[in-house]
C-alpha cells in the first residue's frame, strides 16, 4: 500500500514553483552541501518540487553546457557518445515506436528539440526510415556537424532566449533537457509552439526521485560544476504536473518505478486554466526522502573500490 501523499496545487502556483530563484518559498536542504561542494538542493512548501537556487542564468547555463561539458575530456562529465546515453536513447525511441503501433497513430514528422550530438537523430533516421527527422540545438558547432550528416537541424536556444524557429511537428521528443534548464517553464512552452494541435510529445529523465535509490549521491549530483546545470530534479508527479500546467495531458509513462529511465508520453491539448489542478508530491516525502538517499548514500560510499 503506497503510504505518500499528493498536493494538488493550482496551475499558476505549479509554474511559479517551477520558475522561482533562490531560496524562497523553499525549505533548503543543507546536507545537500556535502554532496555538491557547497551548493544547496531546495523543496517548494506548496508544490514538492525539487530544484537547485537557480543562481546562473538560462544564458549562462546553456553556454556551460556547450562551453565546458560538451568539451570535457573528464570521463566524470556527460557525454552522449557513452554507451549507457546510446541505450537510453535508443529505449527512448523504441517506446516512442511501440506507443505509436500500439495505439494506432500515424506520424509523418518528428523533432528531437535539444539534440546535442544527435545520437537520437541518428537512430530515428535507422528506425523510422518513412519518417521526416528534424532537430534543434544551440550549439552551432554541433549544429553544422549535423547538417554534415545530412540531418535538418535548426540553431535554436529553447525558450524566451531563443530565435524563433518557424515548423510544426506532429511527435516531438526532449531526452534528459529539461532537468537542465533553468527557465524549463518558457522552454516546454517553446516546444509546444512546434507541436501541432493533438501532436505528442515524449519527455524522458532519470529516474531517480521517489523510487528506489540507484546510485549514491556522490554519483548523482555533481560537486566538479555549479548545481545548477542540472537545476531541476523531476519525480513522475513533478514532471506530470509540469506538462499538465503546460497544455499537455499525459497518455503513457513508462515502468519508471524499477528502471534507470523516467519517460511520459502527452499529448497536446489547450492550456488549462490558472486554477486547475494537477497531483504533485507532498513536500514531506520529498524530503523524507532526500535524507533517507543521504544516509545510505554514506554506507553506498564504504562501498566503493
Amino acid at each position: 500500500m503506497a503510504l505518500l501523499q499528493n498536493c494538488t496545487p493550482s496551475t499558476n502556483e505549479i509554474l511559479e514553483s517551477f520558475k522561482k530563484q533562490g531560496f524562497d518559498g523553499t525549505d533548503p536542504l543543507a546536507f545537500s552541501a556535502e554532496w555538491t561542494g557547497g551548493d544547496l538542493l531546495c523543496v517548494d512548501r506548496k508544490t514538492g518540487v525539487l530544484r537547485s537556487e537557480k543562481r546562473y542564468s538560462s544564458l549562462e547555463i546553456a553556454n556551460y553546457w556547450t562551453d565546458v561539458i560538451f568539451k570535457s575530456t573528464n570521463p566524470e562529465d556527460y557525454s552522449a557518445s557513452n554507451p549507457f546515453a546510446h541505450s537510453r536513447l535508443l529505449y527512448v525511441l523504441l517506446s516512442v515506436i511501440e506507443f505509436l503501433k500500439r495505439s494506432d497513430i500515424e506520424i509523418k514528422t518528428l523533432c528531437d528539440f535539444a539534440t546535442g550530438q544527435g545520437v537520437f537523430l541518428k537512430y530515428a533516421r535507422e528506425y523510422m526510415p518513412d519518417i521526416s527527422i528534424t532537430g534543434t540545438e544551440a550549439s552551432a558547432s554541433l549544429v553544422s556537424r549535423l547538417m554534415e550528416d545530412g540531418f535538418s537541424v535548426s540553431n535554436k536556444t529553447l525558450g524566451k532566449t531563443g530565435q524563433q524557429a518557424e515548423f510544426e511537428v506532429d511527435f516531438g521528443t526532449v531526452s534528459w533537457t529539461l532537468c537542465n534548464c533553468i527557465d524549463v517553464v518558457d522552454v516546454l512552452l517553446d516546444i509546444r509552439n512546434h507541436i501541432r494541435d493533438g501532436g505528442y510529445l515524449c519527455v524522458s529523465d532519470s529516474s531517480r526521485i521517489l523510487v528506489p535509490f540507484r546510485k549514491s549521491l556522490r554519483d548523482y549530483i555533481t560537486s566538479n560544476h555549479p548545481l545548477d546545470i542540472h537545476p531541476h530534479f523531476f519525480s513522475l508527479k513533478s514532471l506530470s504536473a509540469l506538462l499538465g500546467a503546460t497544455g499537455f495531458k499525459i497518455e503513457w509513462e513508462n515502468r519508471y518505478f524499477d528502471s534507470d529511465v523516467l519517460c511520459i508520453i502527452a499529448k497536446k491539448v489547450a492550456l488549462p486554466s490558472e486554477d486547475a489542478r494537477f497531483a504533485t508530491d507532498d513536500p514531506s516525502d520529498i524530503k523524507n526522502f532526500l535524507q533517507k538517499w543521504h544516509e545510505q548514500s554514506k554506507y553506498f560510499e564504504s562501498l566503493r573500490p
